[in-house]
């Protein structure tokens, strides 16, 4: 199991969800890369697309969403996919963000992305 990056940011004291900066984006994206490429084979709770999704849904700068797909869709090696949509309200741990309009904004971009891009994966209700 690979693990969670984005919960060593948050240990960091790094600023996370809606307020992610462009240079922490671009670390996290490095750092999946770097994890992803470190094993053969893994189980993981998130993928490289999150970096580019996450950049997108926050309308950061264009050559930062560029980057992270261009790096997503370079990268991405996955024998499968399987994905999850929000079915209820995530408890506020502290980590992830519980505002339902933000999360409503990375489930739709996620969705156009794997469409967009043609990535099979297999949906888990």
């Amino acid at each position: 199991m690979l693990h969670d990056i984005v919960v060593d940011a948050h240990k960091l004291g790094f600023t996370i969800n809606e307020e992610t900066p462009i240079e922490r984006q671009i670390w996290l994206t490095g750092k999946q890369v770097e994890q992803e490429k470190k094993y053969t084979a893994f189980v993981a709770d998130k993928c490289i697309f999150d970096y580019h999704i996450y950049a997108k849904a926050l309308d950061m700068d264009k050559d930062v969403i560029e980057i992270t797909r261009k790096i997503a869709i370079k990268t991405q090696n996955y024998d499968h996919i399987f994905y999850i949509k929000p079915e209820f309200p995530i408890v506020d741990d502290g980590l992830r963000s519980t505002n339902i309009d933000f999360q409503n904004s990375v489930q739709e971009t996620y969705e156009n992305f794997m469409k967009e891009n043609k990535i099979k994966y297999e949906y888990i209700t």
